[in-house]
């Protein structure tokens, strides 16, 4: 676990270092996340150690997505009012994990162990249409990556859910109480 953690980190430090430049030259405006900055910067609450009771019981929003270390673009704070109730999660002691999607509501066991993994089992879901989802995540996808979930963590006194795209990018969804 220990290697999969520092592999992680040296991932997010190389592609901190990356360029951001378009084929066109010009510039990306999406924020690419360092884990060394956070740690450098002492006014943020880096809690690894904390236990899992620290998560259950609370409903979590997701406030942003990052996929290989880069910013998608999903923000809580640019959703219309039509989606203010969407992409949460919320674990219970029991050992099952629901939430909202966008539209759909869904469901899932779920495990955990001292060493921060998790393990989601399968989800279910309504299958209701949506008319529109939020732009730069679609449930299809939230569902994916929650699924494929494999480390959680809180850091400043939000939760961190590691998971993989498919294509096994590392994809990270931060949530917030």
């Amino acid at each position: 676990m220990k290697k999969q953690l520092l592999l992680l980190l040296l991932v997010v430090i190389f592609l901190g270092c990356a360029s951001t430049d378009n084929i066109d030259g010009t510039s990306d405006e999406r924020e690419v996340v360092s884990t060394s900055n956070l740690l450098e910067n002492s006014a943020v609450d880096v809690t690894f150690d904390a236990n899992f009771t620290d998560v259950i019981g609370f409903d979590w929003e997701l406030i942003a997505v990052y996929i290989d270390g880069v910013d998608s673009q999903f923000s809580r704070d640019t959703l219309s009012n039509d989606f203010s109730n969407v992409f949460t999660i919320n674990f219970n002691d029991e050992g099952r994990l629901s939430g909202v999607g966008a539209p759909n509501r869904y469901s899932a066991p779920y495990t955990e162990s001292e060493s921060q993994a998790i393990s989601i089992g399968l989800m279910i879901s309504t299958m209701m249409a949506a008319l529109f989802q939020p732009e730069n995540l679609s449930e299809h996808d939230f569902f994916a990556y929650v699924s494929n979930a494999h480390t959680w963590r809180i850091l400043n006194n939000n939760l961190e859910l590691l998971s993989t795209t498919q294509d096994d990018k590392e994809v990270l969804l931060v949530f917030k109480k």
